[in-house]
């Protein structure tokens, strides 16, 4: 027995060492996949090759819609803007005061254009497009100081008609992602972040569309990020027009937030796309950038050109 006990303890010792030994590699080999994992999982900066257009996404008097849908779904655009939502003093939305979307809170966009919806589906059938964003506003005066004054009277809970609008809006087109936030003439910062807080939380991303102003929208962005953090995940700015001179390394700086410059097919061709849009990717970094405006260039095989330069001047 006196022989028995130490050798009992001893290997008792053994056995206990051994698996702290198993017990500190396997908590070693967690914390490498751990980390392997998330380097893995944590994504590259990824931004958005986007298109703004009118009628062509929606007028089928027009508009050949089949075959404009199917363009920019195999395009190259990974952004579809559908410009532009009016929003007048009721809170009724509708596409550039021909297109009804929504009246009294009801999506009453079926009646005009009954296939709108599935066309909205069908741009990212091909895995391709993989956001649909609808822009509020203008250069029109009234779409954002109506929200504003809206607002101001109904707030932004549940019984507002702006939040019964976009609620609805969002459920009638399962394909909508998200909003571009087009004001270029109300600029009141708290109505803005209160709108852009409501409409993330009813499932959008919020993408503001400057042109002037550099300082108002990047309190605009980190209103919304501070309240509700991921809403606004980019930034188209107009560099073309009255945003001619813009260059997204000088002046626009959102934090993490990326910056997408947008140029008018009436100034770039396609190569010069690429070359401006390489100067800035080389110059800090732009992940994305946009073309302004399909209605210029339908059906004439330029939309694949425009994306194709686009992605090649930000790689």
């Amino acid at each position: 027995m006196t022989r028995l006990l130490p050798s009992f303890f001893q290997r008792s010792r053994g056995f206990v060492l051994f698996q702290l030994v198993i017990c500190f590699l396997i908590l070693a080999l967690s914390a490498a996949a751990q980390t392997s994992l998330e380097q893995i999982s944590t994504p590259a900066p990824v931004g958005f090759t986007g298109i703004f257009g009118g009628g062509p996404f929606y007028k089928t008097a027009n508009f050949n819609i089949p075959k404009n849908i199917a363009e920019i779904e195999h395009s190259g655009f990974s952004e579809a803007i559908v410009w532009s939502v009016e929003v007048n003093s009721q809170g009724d939305l509708n596409f550039n005061g021909e297109f009804p979307l929504t009246s009294n809170g009801v999506y009453v966009g079926g009646k005009t254009y009954p296939k709108f919806a599935a066309d909205m589906a069908t741009l990212k059938q091909a895995g391709i497009v993989k956001r649909v964003t609808f822009s509020i506003g203008s250069s029109n005066y009234g779409d954002w100081e109506n929200i504003t004054a809206l607002v101001k009277a109904q707030g932004v809970g549940p019984k507002s008609i702006l939040y019964k609008d976009f609620k609805a809006l969002k459920k009638a087109i399962p394909a909508l992602d998200a909003l571009d936030f087009d004001d270029e003439n109300s600029y009141d910062l708290g109505t803005t972040v209160r709108f852009g807080v409501m409409v993330g939380k009813l499932g959008y991303h919020v993408l503001p569309d400057p042109y002037v102003n550099a300082s108002y929208w990047q309190s605009v962005v980190s209103g919304i990020n501070n309240k509700l953090p991921g809403t606004v995940d980019g930034v188209h700015l107009q560099a073309y027009a009255g945003g001619g001179g813009n260059n997204p390394c000088s002046g626009w700086n959102f934090g993490k937030v990326p910056v997408f410059p947008g140029v008018w097919d009436q100034n770039y061709t396609p190569s010069q796309v690429q070359t401006v849009m390489r100067k800035w990717h080389n110059e800090c970094g732009i992940v994305g950038g946009f073309m302004w405006i399909y209605d210029d260039f339908v059906g004439n095989g330029l939309a694949k050109k425009y994306a194709t330069a686009i992605n090649k001047g930000v790689k």
